[in-house]
């Protein structure tokens, strides 16, 4: 689960964090192309170039003004002033006649070259966009006009962008997290609810079983196919093949009865014991294996299970013992010592 998470979240921070800095870039070029553009419009107005040149104190700028902010996106305040800094229309009607108090670059718009900036106004910190006013004519500046977006207002659509990232992002991630433990469950699940480490530490065992047993083994599927061979069965029979095994027990694997059988085979004229072994989990066939012993191997268990070679070898011990008695009576006799021979042979009577 904490892999799939960390898979998940490492292209998620790197793909919100361009999207976050893409996004930011993009509202603050498009504000800054709006008030741009509200910029060129308002100072290439017929209507409000003709008033400012003719000083015209009617109103009639105010009225243009106004109607155009109500049209323009991203804008708050539009301020037409003259060359001499009179405001001739403001968002607060009551500063309209009054001086620009803020700095104006006046060298960049008497030569006709517009410049944004960011300053704190009579309405908070604003970022304005500076544009100079021609005359009908186009000869010469008269004013200029400047056109603002309250900086509060890009701060709040900042943070909306973020909290918009956030949540997409928590639900982005608690996807992942839903995902995550849904695939957590199958993989455990596929794997009998066993972790990776115990698999592994399963199958080191598995081989260490199968390979050190004295018998040799094939494991076969449900669908009686070779799926395992131990290095037993590949160094002491060296000379069969699995394949060949399986064609002599194939007509004994096509009833799956659970229960193990031993079957003798013949190959090449040698005796070979297979003990059939199915394997079952409460009445599910999992597959069947084959344990190969040779004839000799068979009666070297028989043997040991019999205690027939400790039987020979004490049988042996005995032979000899009573023959070494049987020459002590032989010498006792030669040397016509009747008296020891007779009490030799009762002391062995009493002492068997």
């Amino acid at each position: 689960m904490i892999w799939v998470l960390i898979i998940n979240l490492i292209p998620l921070i790197f793909s919100y964090a361009i999207f976050f800095n893409e996004k930011i870039k993009n509202d603050e070029n498009n504000i800054t192309k709006n008030l741009l553009e509200a910029a060129k419009v308002v100072s290439s107005s017929n209507e409000i170039r003709k008033n400012l040149q003719l000083n015209y104190k009617g109103g009639e700028i105010e009225k243009k003004v106004d109607s155009l902010t109500d049209i323009f996106r991203d804008i708050d305040i539009i301020v037409v002033a003259n060359i001499e800094g009179i405001k001739y229309s403001h968002l607060d009607k009551k500063q309209i006649g009054q001086k620009f108090v803020n700095p104006v670059q006046w060298d960049d718009i008497k030569r006709g070259e517009g410049y944004f900036s960011k300053m704190m106004g009579s309405m908070g910190i604003t970022f304005r966009r500076f544009e100079p006013i021609y005359d009908i004519q186009n000869k010469e500046v008269i004013g200029f006009v400047m056109v603002g977006k309250y900086y509060t207002a890009i701060s709040d659509m900042k943070k909306n962008t973020v909290l918009m990232l956030c949540l997409l992002f928590l639900e982005a991630f608690g996807l992942a997290f839903i995902l995550a433990i849904t695939f957590a469950n199958g993989v455990r699940k596929s794997l009998f609810g066993l972790d990776p480490e115990e698999i592994g530490r399963l199958y080191v065992e598995e081989r260490l079983i199968i390979d050190n047993l004295e018998s040799g083994l094939i494991a076969l599927n449900t669908k009686n196919e070779i799926l395992k061979v131990n290095s037993v069965f590949s160094k002491k029979y060296g000379k069969l093949s699995p394949k060949l095994i399986l064609e002599k027990v194939s007509i004994y694997l096509e009833k799956k009865e659970n229960t193990a059988r031993n079957i003798e085979v013949v190959i090449d004229n040698e005796y070979y014991y297979v003990k059939i072994l199915p394997i079952y989990n409460l009445a599910e066939y999992y597959g069947t294996i084959l344990l190969i012993k040779t004839k000799d191997d068979v009666s070297r268990y028989a043997r040991e299970i019999t205690g027939i070679d400790q039987l020979v070898d004490g049988m042996r011990a005995n032979i000899h013992e009573f023959k070494n008695r049987l020459h002590v009576i032989l010498g006792l006799i030669n040397l016509e010592k009747i008296d020891m021979a007779k009490k030799y042979i009762l002391e062995i009577q009493n002492l068997n």
